[in-house]
């Protein structure tokens, strides 16, 4: 039976930033998965469009990547989403899965990274291994684009977390959500 890995990202236009960051996830995830064929999808039709405009490079969006697959004979499709909170994005990938699992044996789909109590934990420890001491005058600041989507929330919950990660100058998510100008 065909197997196949098939990665699923926002995309991006900028090509270092492709490869430091989209390939280096798709390497790593082929690399656990070795008998598995790799391929790439973008959710945004924006990215797709410029890329293809731009710079002739086609990808598809995950709804034609499993149509090519499924033309293609493969029958067993894992996909991984890179994206980092279950918003309007992923739910968009979720229905085109459910509308392409008839044509598939096994058809899979990984969740994103924030998507349970033990994914925010496991990120606050990861990021605080990767964080250089901090001045008592330093701050991080972590940015996130922001969602009309229920899972906005996600961010609150980051923030919430941060204190309790050693980050120093971390503060309450409430007061800064609604300073953020988003609009409920």
């Amino acid at each position: 039976m065909k197997k196949a890995l098939l990665v699923v990202s926002f995309g991006t236009s900028y090509h270092d930033t492709r490869e430091k960051n989209i390939a280096a996830c798709e390497r790593d995830l082929a690399a656990s998965c070795p008998d598995r064929t790799l391929f790439r999808a973008f959710t945004s039709g924006m990215i797709i469009r410029k890329l293809q405009q731009r710079d002739g490079i086609h990808i598809d969006t995950p709804l034609q990547a499993l149509q090519k697959l499924a033309e293609q004979g493969y029958q067993d499709v894992a996909i991984q989403s890179l994206h980092i909170i279950n918003g309007d994005e992923y739910e968009k990938i979720v229905r085109e899965v459910q509308s392409m699992r008839p044509r598939f044996q096994r058809l899979t789909l990984g969740a994103p990274l924030l998507s349970g109590h033990g994914d925010y934990v496991q990120l606050m420890q990861a990021l605080r291994q990767q964080m250089p001491p901090l001045a008592a005058t330093e701050r991080v600041v972590f940015m996130g684009h922001g969602a009309s989507h229920h899972a906005f929330a996600a961010y609150a919950c980051l923030d919430h977390m941060d204190g309790g990660a050693g980050f120093s100058g971390a503060g309450g998510g409430g007061g800064k959500l609604s300073r953020s100008g988003h609009r409920h």
